[in-house]
């Protein structure tokens, strides 16, 4: 599956209780190293692709990124159908929240996609918005005990090969999405 995805702004969230807001900026980490802020596994029976014993998410240099000069980014190159990479923010239980994020995707010979997700439980129970960009889509998939469920989609303008902006706002069962500054309900 080789394919990777950049991404440069981590999340910002606020629940319905006090307010939370975070901003993850990458700039404090090393190139080569995965952010500590972060947990990282992956949707299917693979586990996390491990690179000399760490997860394929590692700080990287993209000086053309809306943070320049260091963002995330995730290289997999395990070719399984099933295999989803995710990090996961630690430290983070919201019930309502607004995620932003900023990616760029760079390859894919199985899949071509970025997203946020929420709700989640483990690594086989969320629910995430996701870009396809062999389709052209954005999705909405809920993941029960490993089975995504397709529950919207929509056909999406961006340019895969620059940076892109998605951000999710979810309040009880609505979620509303924005991808390039456009709105989707």
């Amino acid at each position: 599956m080789r394919w990777a995805v950049l991404i440069c702004v981590g999340a910002v969230g606020a629940s319905a209780g006090p307010t939370l807001d975070r901003l993850i900026d990458f700039q404090q980490y090393r190139y080569g190293q995965p952010p500590r802020e972060f947990e990282y596994d992956a949707t299917g029976p693979h586990g996390p692709v491990l690179a000399a014993g760490r997860p394929m998410w590692r700080a990287y240099v993209d000086l053309f990124a809306p943070s320049p000069k260091l963002v995330l980014i995730q290289a997999s190159a395990l070719a399984k159908a099933d295999h989803y990479p995710i990090a996961v923010l630690r430290d983070i239980s919201l019930e309502d929240v607004k995620l932003a994020v900023s990616f760029k995707l760079l390859g894919g010979q199985l899949a071509r996609s970025a997203g946020l997700f929420w709700r989640a439980t483990d690594k086989s129970n969320y629910h995430a918005a996701l870009v396809d960009g062999r389709n052209r889509e954005l999705r909405l998939v809920k993941l029960r005990s490993g089975r995504a469920v397709e529950w919207a989609q929509a056909k999406a303008a961006f340019d895969d090969a620059a940076w892109n902006s998605l951000e999710v706002s979810v309040q009880g069962d609505r979620v509303r999405l924005w991808l390039n500054d456009q709105w989707r309900d």
